[in-house]
């Protein structure tokens, strides 16, 4: 029988849902609204008013006042009821902050107890957050956090094909929280789309039952048949406890959900989903899209159907994916809910059993967080999803021909200015070339200004940290102390650039062009600057009237990154003036045009100083943001915020792009830079910045930010000293080349600039970030730039140091010379693949001539169950021999650690191809089982009982 009015009157008032006050104000405000009459019209008023919620309401009218409020948390609405615990959206009403609640029998036992007690100390960002355990009554309570966002399910449901590169990240992601769960010896039991939450910036986050007990088999009502798309095949059949590989065994169901579009298996019922899952193969993924090698590998194994054949852990399942990972896809740490930090302070204050690591600061824990990085747009938020390709490591291999301090010119760091600048002049040159037909302007594209709410937009421009004083004023009697900054300008924005850009370029092209020093070092710059004035001019562009000018490097496939130009007028009547000289047409928000034959510009009109000419789709997705700029990496972020933009020149970069991504950048004479550049660094380094001003003083300022427990003062100390090095490596250097007259007096005086500008180079920090600076006379700008760029353009020419082994074919190198050349060679995380691509790259530049060629055989390597993603860490070879560094990468690459080559767990082995020429070699890494099979002759050190040679 329904409730009269006055009964659900004293029943809401019973319930404690609101304060006295608020209950009589929200009675009379009911009396005015007319809504008394029915006791049903009554709560859907109140739902509407948001006094109180659906759950509340059936409570109310079911003739109960509750229970709503437990302890100091009240419930709101009832969520699914899985595995006999019931749980419900919530709030802690001393903060405001909203939680679940997981509600289970109380029955004292010392398991439930150390359940919960597990949750409590496992942290991690890829897990829902457990802050505390509360009994009331017969009940035990977990709170855990409400995570924001969309599940899984949600966005599979919408249809939206999840591009490769997001599907890699969300397992790897989902991995690193299971390996947390799983080093507790805890099982999460139940994993699904329904279980994953996905947030702005593809931040996954898996969620927990901590009330839930596993036990032997499991049963489903038929609302929830969905699920069995992800069991383990002896969950059902063998009635097993779930455990940490059928976790394994789901998330691999659910990897291949997302990459394929569809579950593994269908069936109409439990029973055939079982059976297919127990018998069937899974269909390939080839048959579903283009798959990296070796990923489909990756998801077979997480799914096989025998357990001993399954990953045995979650965390070699990350570590096998970080190889597909590409630093702009790396995991992103979730951003805690602004009532969060005073909930923990409460917790704090209150539940002194909850543990340090939740709520010693009031933030959230950083205990294996991941790097922020820049993410893809986000799936939960409605942003168009981009194909992400095929990731490898962060860090390329580090080549070398001389120990350490004798390599390849490391002065040549010096015209890390030139880098960007001769990046930025050869691919205008490529990009943005001139049309060879009428363009076609398109409208299909909406733009406003910039969305300053957008989740996943960086933040806007904050002042500098707080620098020691005492460390920026100018003292000339110690040497030591920072230089003072000529400049006190506003930090650098990177508006209207595409989400995925990795490396910045900021000029000031009218103020450098005005000044006469400045127009000296682009005088100095020779063919390059023409290079550049030259794409300049067939784009019609002014580059004189250009205030600023920011230049993004995105990554690519293949070939050099993608260029986007972001650019300033120095006013509005001189974009105008330009865009009268190119053919436009109106576009949402502004006007469009070709800009050469693979880029497109477009003029907004919310900015009418600002241009933008972009390939595109990055012009599309730069739009369809509205011109905000892109998340960027923490490390990257910071030296943003320490930039200066009445600088004339700004560089800002990770340095591992330079390596990875966007190694293609550095071609021709300018790709002998890369190395040295990275080797001048140093170790560890995820950001740098380097901003050159030329004026009264020439004044450079050079920031670098690192992941390694170092104290940024040394580490910039580090970086001085390998200055220091560089007078000397000038003049063996200048011994390998042939100096023409035309050069030959800069040449001369080189080594004294460089020593000059070490003399005049001093070290400190801004808070955590390390910082070299340096004040010259302003000549000296023009003379360094003009040597270095005749240093980079002139080819080594001599003799090198004689190798061993013999030639052929008129001098050419032959097999043994090969294999028996001593060099050097290093990185610190590589795929094998990747790897070896890099290795004979390498070996072929030390031996001009040589056709060398290392090949893996994939299908061998599938047959023994090995990928060509094999990491391989740590590599740091010293003179040794070609055979002896190949070699070497084989033993680390092989699934299982042998002590030696010669063991049969040695699976993996190189032999010289049947096909090889005298005068070059061809090189196989197989199997041993492949060798033996093919009658291939295996190197002596992998023999059991190697011969003497």
């Amino acid at each position: 029988m329904p409730v009269s009015i006055e009964e659900f009157w004293s029943l809401t008032q019973q319930s404690r849902l609101w304060a006295s006050g608020e209950y009589q104000d929200i009675k009379e405000r009911a009396v005015s609204a007319k809504v008394t009459d029915d006791v049903q019209t009554l709560a859907n008023w109140l739902i509407q008013q948001k006094a109180i919620t659906k759950y509340q309401s059936k409570v109310l009218l079911s003739g109960k006042s509750g229970p709503f409020i437990f302890g100091d948390y009240r419930v709101n609405e009832r969520l699914a009821n899985p595995y006999k615990v019931r749980r419900f959206t919530g709030i802690h009403l001393p903060t405001n902050h909203d939680v679940l609640l997981h509600f289970r029998r109380s029955d004292n036992s010392q398991e439930g107890m150390g359940l919960a007690k597990k949750h409590l100390s496992i942290q991690h960002p890829q897990l829902d957050r457990c802050y505390e355990m509360i009994t009331a009554g017969s009940f035990e309570i977990a709170i855990t956090e409400e995570i924001d966002g969309s599940s899984l399910r949600t966005v599979l449901k919408s249809n939206k094909r999840i591009p490769t590169g997001i599907a890699v990240r969300i397992a790897h992601q989902i991995a690193m929280g299971l390996a947390q769960l799983h080093n507790a010896q805890l099982t999460h039991g139940c994993i699904s789309p329904a279980d994953i939450i996905i947030q702005p910036g593809n931040v996954s986050r898996l969620s927990r039952f901590p009330l839930r007990f596993l036990q032997p088999g499991l049963k489903l009502p038929p609302d929830r048949l969905a699920e069995a798309d992800y069991w383990a095949p002896e969950l059902y059949a063998h009635r097993q406890t779930p455990d940490p590989l059928t976790d394994i065994y789901a998330l691999g169901c659910v990897f291949y959900e997302l990459l394929a579009g569809q579950p593994p298996f269908g069936g109409d019922t439990i029973a055939e989903k079982m059976e297919l899952h127990a018998s069937e193969p899974i269909q390939p993924l080839e048959n579903h899209r283009d798959m990296p090698d070796g990923l489909s590998e990756v998801v077979a194994f997480m799914m096989a159907k025998q357990r001993p054949l399954r990953y045995q852990g979650a965390a070699e399942i990350a570590d096998k994916l970080e190889g597909y990972l590409k630093q702009s896809s790396q995991s992103a740490a979730p951003t805690p809910k602004p009532s969060e930090t005073s909930y923990l302070s409460w917790l704090r204050g209150q539940r002194e059993r909850i543990p340090a690591h939740l709520i010693d600061d009031g933030k959230p824990s950083t205990n294996d967080r991941p790097e922020i990085i820049s993410p893809t747009p986000s799936i939960a938020d409605g942003s168009k999803p981009v194909d992400v390709p095929q990731l490898v490591s962060a860090s390329r291999s580090v080549i070398s021909n001389r120990p350490r301090k004798k390599t390849a010119p490391n002065w040549l760091i010096l015209g890390i200015a030139l880098i960007a600048v001769a990046v930025t002049g050869t691919i205008i040159g490529i990009q943005l070339a001139i049309p060879t037909a009428t363009p076609t302007a398109s409208s299909d594209s909406s733009v406003g200004t910039p969305n300053p709410s957008r989740s996943d937009s960086a933040p806007e421009t904050s002042p500098s940290p707080a620098v020691d004083e005492e460390s920026l004023n100018l003292v000339d009697d110690d040497g030591q102390t920072l230089w003072k900054s000529p400049t006190k300008g506003e930090n650098i924005t990177l508006e209207f650039t595409p989400p995925d850009a990795q490396m910045f370029l900021f000029l000031r092209p009218k103020s450098i062009s005005q000044d006469p020093e400045g127009a000296k070092v682009l005088r100095a710059l020779g063919p390059l600057y023409d290079s550049l004035q030259h794409g300049f001019q067939q784009l019609k562009l002014p580059w004189d009237q250009l205030d600023s000018m920011l230049v993004a490097f995105s990554p690519q496939d293949i070939g050099p990154p993608r260029v986007t130009i972001s650019g300033i007028f120095d006013s509005e009547a001189g974009r105008n003036e330009f865009l009268s000289s190119v053919t436009t047409s109106a576009s949402e928000g502004g006007q469009r045009w070709q800009a050469g034959s693979s880029h497109v510009g477009f003029a907004p009109d919310a900015e009418p100083k600002r241009i933008c000419i972009s390939p595109p789709d990055d012009l599309q997705q730069i739009l369809e943001i509205r011109g905000a700029p892109p998340l960027l990496k923490r490390q990257v972020e910071k030296l943003r915020q320490l930039s200066d933009q009445d600088r004339h020149v700004t560089l800002l970069l990770d340095p591992h792009f330079l390596n990875a991504d966007g190694r293609e950048a550095l071609t021709g004479p300018y790709e002998k830079i890369r190395l040295p550049i990275q080797d001048f660094l140093g170790e560890g380094i995820q950001a740098a910045s380097l901003s050159l001003n030329i004026g009264e003083s020439f004044y450079g300022e050079l920031f670098l930010a690192s992941t390694l427990d170092r104290a940024p003062k040394q580490l910039a100390e580090d970086c001085r000293s390998r200055l220091g090095e560089l007078p000397e490596q000038v003049n063996n250097y200048l011994g390998q080349i042939t100096i023409d007259k035309f050069w030959q007096p800069v040449a001369l005086r080189f080594p004294l600039m460089i020593s000059f500008l070490y003399d005049q180079s001093r070290v400190g920090n801004v808070g955590d970030t390390a910082l070299i600076n340096f004040v010259m006379p302003p000549q000296a700008a023009h003379n360094l730039f003009l040597a270095t760029q005749l240093a980079i353009e002139v080819p080594a020419g001599g003799a090198s140091a004689p190798a061993t082994g013999t030639t052929n074919g008129g001098g050419k190198p032959g097999l043994p010379q090969i294999l028996g050349h001593t060099m050097n060679f290093a990185f610190p995380q590589q795929s094998l693949e990747f790897a070896i691509r890099d290795f004979g790259q390498a070996v072929n530049e030390a031996l001009p001539g040589a056709d060398f060629k290392v090949e893996i055989v994939g299908r061998d390597l599938q047959l023994a169950g090995i990928t060509r993603n094999q990491q391989i860490r740590d590599v740091s070879l010293t003179q040794k021999t070609v055979d002896e560094i190949l070699t070497e990468l084989v033993h680390r690459a092989n699934p299982v650690r042998t002590e030696s080559v010669s063991d049969p767990e040695q699976k993996l082995v190189w032999v010289v191809s049947p096909t090889s020429v005298p005068t070059g070699a061809t090189l196989l890494i197989t199997t041993r089982t492949a060798t033996q099979e093919n009658g291939y002759e295996l190197p002596q050190q992998f023999l059991a009982n190697p011969a003497k040679k």
